[in-house]
């Protein structure tokens, strides 16, 4: 029985027919597992470059919000802005929206986390899944050259003018722009100075070349191509007979509000802002151009404090602005943009306060500063 059995088992050894098909049968579960595993990767790569695409114009959605609302609620804007969008492409959950700082960002990050089956492992482990995780960070940019002060006169004029040694310019977190050529002479300005032309190159404290700015009030008023605007003119007139009270002698002063000026003089001692009232804005008309040459006049504009024109003194998008002898021109207040004039030019006593910060409406308009990109 012995010898039998060991013929038969040698029988068998020797015998090959059928062993491919076993290899197959023993080896099949292993292909068929790495093609579905191939195939689960493959796709969860292409989610993952959905995601990261929605991540991205997500956190552009957050930077731009959190840039254009004022203030107190920009990170929640900011979060609302990158969920909408995500949603829009299909992501409505796993995504988180953080800053740096959320009161004072100076970059938003936007993650998805989702979890997505894996029906390989499933035949092991019950309900297996993949997390895919993706990160997108756009900085806000840096407001780069905001200037308080700005002329908007082309390259072919004077652009901004400065002459003699008197005179206060006192700009803080913002500067001078100008469109046209800049000159400053026996004068030094603590600020920064922005011109495509310097005639003295050491006028400022820092210099930054630049061009090209626009009007950055242009979209709240369509004054003065339109002297009849009642929505944007609380007063429409001429300076001293319509938009001021004289208050004895040559003294005006201004009505409170907005005020379109129509007409100019340089009949007065002084124009000034009621020092309790709620501060004025000067909308000046095109060609109409305020010029002071006494020996003691004083013009003084303190901004409105609320409204679309807050921190803005002047508003003479297409006039000139003149003083010269030892007359005072002040505006104390301004916000960004708060003196915007054709061209401007300053023989006498001046006195400049501005100050711009982050949470004005108008910080980083004018120039292509400032804009949120994408960096990481």
């Amino acid at each position: 029985m012995p010898v039998r059995f060991a013929k038969i088992a040698r029988h068998l050894a020797a015998n090959t027919k059928g062993g491919v098909a076993v290899i197959v049968a023993l080896s099949l579960p292993v292909i068929l597992g790495f093609g579905a595993l191939a195939l689960e990767y493959g796709a969860a790569l292409g989610v993952k470059s959905e995601n990261q695409r929605t991540s991205d114009i997500a956190a552009f959605a957050a930077a731009f919000a959190y840039k254009n609302t004022m203030s107190g609620e920009k990170a929640a804007a900011a979060t609302a802005a990158a969920e909408a969008v995500a949603s829009l492409n299909g992501v409505s959950s796993g995504i988180t929206v953080s800053f740096d700082d959320p009161a004072d960002a100076t970059y938003v990050d936007v993650d998805i986390s989702e979890d997505r089956p894996v029906y390989l492992s499933r035949l092991i482990r019950r309900n297996d899944s993949v997390t895919i995780n993706t990160t997108s960070r756009v900085s806000l940019g840096d407001a780069g050259f905001t200037p308080c002060v700005l002329s908007l006169g082309d390259f072919k004029h004077d652009g901004f003018t400065v002459h003699g040694n008197a005179g206060t310019y006192n700009v803080t977190g913002c500067g001078i722009g100008s469109n046209g050529a800049f000159e400053a002479t026996g004068v030094f300005i603590d600020t920064r100075c922005a011109a495509p032309s310097f005639n003295k190159s050491d006028a400022c404290a820092e210099q930054t070349i630049q061009g090209g700015f626009t009007d950055p009030l242009a979209d709240i008023t369509n004054w003065p191509n339109d002297s009849t605007d009642d929505a944007v003119c609380d007063f429409t007139g001429s300076l001293l007979s319509d938009l001021s009270t004289n208050v004895g002698g040559e003294d005006y002063q201004l009505k409170p509000g907005v005020l379109c000026v129509s007409e100019s003089s340089d009949k007065f001692d002084s124009v000034f802002s009621d020092p309790y009232g709620s501060g004025n804005t000067l909308i000046v008309k095109a060609g109409v151009h305020l010029k002071m040459s006494g020996g003691e006049q004083s013009f003084s504009v303190t901004p409105s404090t609320s409204g679309n024109f807050a921190g803005v003194g002047m508003y003479a998008p297409m006039s000139d602005v003149t003083t010269s002898g030892n007359a005072s021109f002040s505006i104390d207040g301004l916000s960004c943009f708060g003196l915007v004039v054709n061209s401007m030019t300053f023989n006498g006593n001046v006195t400049l306060n501005a100050e711009c910060d982050k949470d004005d409406i108008n910080f980083g308009a004018g120039s292509n500063a400032g804009q949120p990109r994408l960096i990481r």
